[in-house]
């Protein structure tokens, strides 16, 4: 079982990343994202990570909430999904991942 703690240390500047994955808290504004807080992390895979994700977020009571979900992502090395270059990868497996 995976054990939650609080990282000491500064979040990751998404762009940087050039290994490991992460799972961080969104904290949007009015302009959208304004910054980011590691919650977990780094992860060697991205399996990993979902798997991590799914306990510690999507089978959570309070953060398990259709506007909370929504709050947190999985941050890792930048790719290009849909032709833009993001660091941002879903909680979820999707169709187009090979």
């Amino acid at each position: 079982m995976y054990k939650e703690k609080a990282r000491t240390g500064k979040s990751v500047n998404p762009f940087m990343i050039k290994k490991g994955f992460y799972i961080s808290e969104l904290h949007f504004g009015y302009d959208g994202l304004e910054s980011d807080s590691d919650i977990a992390g780094p992860f060697k895979t991205l399996e990993r990570a979902r798997a991590i994700f799914k306990k510690i977020v999507t089978n959570d009571d309070y953060r398990n909430k259709a506007q909370i979900v929504n709050d947190y992502a999985i941050k890792g090395p930048t790719h290009t999904p849909n032709g833009y270059e993001t660091p941002w990868y879903h909680f979820e497996k999707h169709w187009s991942e090979a």
